[in-house]
């Protein structure tokens, strides 16, 4: 019979599930492990009825990853909820330090009875590789958490799991040229198919859950069209807070035209305006956002819809040469860059 782990998620979305299903598809047909994975939202924390239906899925847990708890307080309650069983790990994911240290439960990586081959710095060591493929969730970072759980749960049972990757928090990206977060490297990934002249070169901002979850589908459709149209890209992915900063923004490049393709865009941030998440959708300038793609709601990945990729891009190039026309050939400038 394989190892296995009963893994329980609490707080997940569906973006930030798809990584984690694609990571379970992959180990449970490896056939090295299986791992058995139920979903709950953070509804068990405020409503008695919701808790009560859960329990026993939470007693029967291994583990439990807590995305997003939001404050103290629902920390607290989680601990309630749990106090059947104070032996299992609970990890938070994307908390707020305080958060952490009220909900954390570090169970099987700290124990009284160490296997007679392994020392608390080994267990250390484990849980240091287990929360960093848990900030960098890739599907392969995700499957290397999950096998080092069950390395951990079940000892001897499989190999050591290899090391996680960390993944720049902010850099650039391209289908063909990887991820950087140096511009000269990733200027010099250029492929021999770019036109050495390109007509304009476009900003493109891309959410970097999207690019290390492999969610990635609309973007590689916008470049290759906007590419075919002779238009230099260069995909910028980071998060809302990162475009908020001028600091990062400025010293990067020159560009054309700035696309917003993550959903959050910096002047709804600027304006506290409420922000409305549009991961399928494109905006430039005060154009509204266009609609490029669609999100299944099975497995929460973006699915393009070609004929909108299409005439997204001819819209972007048309509003490259109202501006060319108009005379404004003044590249935006980012005063810091080098090596342009």
């Amino acid at each position: 019979m394989r190892p296995h782990c009963n893994l329980i998620t609490i707080g997940y979305d569906m973006d930030q599930t798809l990584s984690l299903r694609r990571a379970i598809t992959a180990l449970n047909r490896s056939g090295n492990a299986f791992c058995a994975w139920s979903g709950l939202d953070q509804e068990i924390l405020v409503d008695p009825e919701t808790a009560r239906s859960a329990s026993a899925l939470l007693d029967s847990a291994d583990a439990i990853f807590c995305h997003g708890l939001p404050d103290c307080r629902s920390a607290g309650l989680l601990a309630g909820l749990l106090s059947n069983r104070p032996d299992v790990p609970v990890i938070p994911v994307a908390c707020s330090p305080e958060v952490v240290l009220l909900s954390a439960r570090w169970g099987c990586f700290f124990t009284e009875a160490l296997a007679p081959d392994s020392t608390e710095s080994d267990d250390l060591c484990t849980l240091a590789r287990l929360l960093r493929a848990l900030h960098h969730p890739s599907p392969y970072n995700l499957e290397t958490a999950l096998r080092l759980l069950v390395w951990q749960l079940r000892p001897g049972s499989i190999l050591e799991p290899p090391l996680p990757v960390a993944y720049p928090q902010i850099g650039f990206w391209h289908p063909d040229r990887g991820l950087h977060a140096d511009w000269r490297a990733f200027q010099r990934a250029r492929t021999s198919r770019f036109p050495a002249t390109p007509s304009a070169r476009i900003l493109l901002l891309c959410h970097r859950s999207q690019i290390i979850g492999e969610n990635d589908a609309h973007l590689r459709a916008a470049i290759t069209a906007l590419e075919a149209r002779g238009i230099d890209v260069v995909p910028l992915f980071g998060d809302e807070y990162s475009f908020l900063n001028p600091d990062f923004l400025a010293g990067i490049l020159s560009a054309n035209l700035v696309v917003d393709a993550s959903g959050q865009t910096p002047a709804t941030f600027r304006n506290k305006a409420p922000a409305t998440r549009c991961p399928v959708s494109l905006q430039w300038g005060d154009n509204p956002p266009v609609i490029v793609a669609c999100i299944n709601e099975v497995t929460g990945a973006i699915v393009p819809d070609h004929a909108l990729v299409e005439h997204a891009a001819q819209e972007i190039c048309h509003t490259l040469f109202r501006r060319r026309k108009s005379g404004s050939r003044k590249l935006l400038t980012f005063p810091h860059a080098s090596g342009q």
